[in-house]
């Protein structure tokens, strides 16, 4: 079973960038904390020493910031 993306002790460093950007309810702060978790999440998905656990990891969290923030305009895409 895999865990959730909202995780209280993340495994990845850059999971916290996303946690942040998910539990962010001030309107005036989402679209920051929304660029930051976008920008985390597409830089390590273009590393090549990625794991398979990392990278659903990074898919889920891309899931997860699609279904809580709807009106966002994520730009990132898979690389493979």
């Amino acid at each position: 079973m895999r865990k959730s993306p909202i995780d209280a002790n993340p495994k990845y460093p850059w999971q916290h960038i996303v946690f942040d950007a998910l539990i962010e309810c001030h309107p005036e702060h989402i679209d920051k904390k929304l660029t930051a978790a976008e920008k985390a999440i597409s830089e390590r998905l273009v590393q090549r020493n990625l794991g398979r656990d990392e990278a659903l990891a990074l898919l889920d969290s891309l899931s997860a910031l699609k279904v809580v923030h709807p009106k966002a305009r994520l730009k990132v895409e898979c690389p493979w």
